[in-house]
């Protein structure tokens, strides 16, 4: 397939992107799409060779993966080897065994299922993760497993039949994008079914340009302007809130299709796109994007989620150069087949995966390394766990339980408490404090909906209003807890921005005070039922997982008491709540574990040996059971 400067190009405005994306550049909020810019990229390119040589009568599915290897194998086992010792000092156990699964999933292209299984791309927590980034990966090489099969079934004996067939799967895969995109979110970002029709589209302007139709110049110049500014815009107005894949995503994808298709000689869209710089990082994109996440990872750990600019500047640097490094001195030597035969290039790369399969293994099994800490340190980060009836008690969007259902502990219950998931070590360590059963009522992710205030079905608002009725009509419950992560509900999470604030636009004014009003609602309602009400505010929130925070202040020689965040910033991260408390109705007792967990500088994650949370902003069970004895003994006096 002939040489294109101008795809070198597109690939540095492809990655560069998604590494500012990455690496914090909030301007740049539709980044991540640079991803869908490669796989249209890779589908041209690669279905072209098949397409030439299936013709020719040259294809050999040996030699195709033998390519495969030389292009991906090298350059990622180099990257790995320079990670794996990083890793060892600056991973805490429960990130190593994490770490191990995803070097699993790298080995066997499948860490888009294993990425999957643990948490979306956008949670705040995948900044922390090395090998988040080689779920694409895992998809294009899903998708070379099916697509060369079907053009060696096809091309030969229909043309059209191959269109056909591409056609359709194109238009299914893009189908259960659009249906999952907003009902199944990290399975609809992560599945090759849902990818599928973003790399066959790369496939379409292969067959195109095949017909060598003649496009007038000028068309095809404004075609490619268009396709250039529709990405420039996809990169600056889509936002990781929009559903995506979705058919959304055609505005992109149809924007790159335009540059390849209509792109070439004597274009001037073309002709910048095949300038010396952008073509020069286009040829290190592959490296880059390997060894920005690796970068990226270590700098949030390492500064508990607050890299300066001169850091992040320190990490683009440091990328390029070790791009350059990969691309000039394993890239370009494994590629040639002068150098390494393809025997050695298949031996080699089978058995660097196996070991990076067995490094995994290795590290999952023995659940990270826990012996690399002294048994002091060890302690506090076993101590960083959730509720043990966590997975049994907690109801989500994909197992309801009635509040009929519900878990009780202890005897017969005079104590509910009821919330979202911030609720359930709440609800667990109640249960050894005090007098009689608890009756444990939560939902993860429920916003406080009473249907009082929000007229419109809303979410988990069906399961709030059950709970609301079932504690109402029992008589037995007298006292009730009631416990969300309200910071978040009015403002939004604030992992993406720390140490700064989600834009105040990010949950619209009306929603916020929608909200704010239905959970005191809720109060008054039970309230009214008779019930006694206690409302546990929100716990600070922390920069990044406690168990990062630990690895790093053991590091430091310290882990007896760890600064989460400054008070300063707690303060204004709860100034709402704070100036709102007059709507609080009378009557309700107000439990604030700011003050059992701060001082008057900063917000502790860690307390005399023992983590408060599990994860960022999550109490442990110890930390629950912290704040609730402290709020006793207070009582008490």
């Amino acid at each position: 397939m002939e040489y294109r400067k101008d795809i070198d190009g597109l690939r540095a405005i492809a990655v560069l992107p998604v590494i500012l994306y990455h690496f914090g550049f909030d301007s740049l909020s539709g980044g991540f799409l640079g991803v869908d810019v490669f796989f249209v990229i890779s589908g041209f390119l690669i279905s072209g060779i098949i397409y030439e040589e299936i013709n020719a009568g040259k294809f050999s599915i040996v030699n195709f993966y033998e390519r495969r290897f030389r292009r991906i194998v090298p350059a990622l086992i180099f990257f790995l080897i320079l990670y794996l010792p990083v890793s060892l000092v600056t991973l805490s156990p429960e990130a190593l065994s994490s770490f191990g699964s995803s070097l699993m999933g790298v080995a066997t292209f499948s860490s888009n299922f294993i990425f999957w299984l643990e948490s979306g791309y956008f949670d705040g927590a995948t900044e922390l993760k090395p090998m988040i980034h080689t779920w694409s990966l895992a998809v294009e090489e899903q998708f070379y497993i099916f697509f060369p099969l079907l053009a060696m079934l096809l091309v030969h004996r229909s043309k059209a039949l191959f269109l056909s067939s591409i056609s359709l799967i194109f238009l299914v895969s893009l189908a259960i994008a659009e249906y999952s995109s907003d009902r199944w979110v990290s399975a609809n970002f992560y599945f090759i079914i849902t990818r599928a029709w973003e790399l066959l589209a790369g496939v379409f302007c292969m067959l195109f340009l095949k017909k060598q139709w003649v496009i007038n110049r000028y068309l095809s110049i404004l075609f490619t302007l268009f396709g250039f500014l529709a990405l420039l815009c996809s990169y600056f107005f889509f936002n990781e809130h929009m559903n995506h894949p979705s058919l959304i995503t055609l505005i992109p994808v149809l924007a790159t299709c335009f540059l390849i298709a209509f792109g070439g000689a004597g274009n001037p869209v073309s002709a910048f796109l095949s300038i010396r710089p952008l073509v020069s990082i286009g040829l290190i994109s592959y490296s880059l994007y390997l060894v920005h996440q690796p970068i990226i990872s270590t700098l949030n750990i390492a500064t508990s989620g607050s890299s300066s600019l001169l850091l992040l500047v320190f990490g683009l640097i440091s990328s390029f150069m070790l791009a350059y490094i990969s691309w000039r001195f394993v890239e370009s030597p494994f590629r040639s087949r002068n150098r390494i035969s393809a025997n050695s290039i298949f031996k080699l790369s089978l058995l660097s995966m196996l070991v990076v399969f067995i490094i995994g293994l290795f590290l999952y099994i023995f659940n990270g390394l826990p012996s690399r800490y002294e048994a002091s340190s060890q302690e506090v980060f076993n101590n960083a766990s959730p509720s043990t009836e966590r997975y049994r008690c907690h109801a989500n969007k994909r197992k309801e339980i009635a509040p009929e259902d519900a878990c009780i502990y202890g005897g017969q219950a005079s104590t509910a408490v009821f919330g979202d998931s911030h609720a359930v070590e709440l609800a667990y360590s109640l249960s050894e404090q005090i007098d009689g059963g608890v009756v444990h009522l939560t939902y993860s992710g429920c916003e406080p909906y009473s249907s009082r205030v929000f007229t419109s079905k809303r979410g988990c608002g069906e399961w709030t209003e059950s709970v609301i009725n079932y504690l109402t009509l029992n008589k037995s419950i007298e006292t009730v807890y009631v416990v969300y992560r309200i910071n978040k509900s009015l403002f939004g999470d604030h992992r993406s921005d720390y140490p700064d604030f989600p834009a105040v636009d990010f949950v619209p004014e009306r929603e916020r005070m929608l909200r704010w009003n239905s959970l005191i609602d809720i109060m008054e309602r039970l309230q009214s039922a008779g019930k006694k009400v206690v409302w546990v505010k929100q716990p600070p929130e922390l920069p990044i997982e406690v168990s990062h925070l630990i690895a790093i202040n053991v590091l430091n020689g310290s882990s007896d008491k760890i600064i989460g965040v400054s008070r300063v910033w707690w303060d204004e991260r709860s100034r709402f709540i704070n100036t709102h408390s007059e709507d609080i109705p009378k009557g309700v007792v107000v439990v604030d574990p700011t003050d059992y967990l701060c001082d008057s500088e900063n917000c502790y994650a860690v307390i005399n040996g023992k983590a408060m949370y599990f994860d960022d902003d999550h109490l442990s069970v110890q930390g629950a059971g912290y704040i609730l004895d402290a709020y006793y003994k207070n009582v008490d006096q």
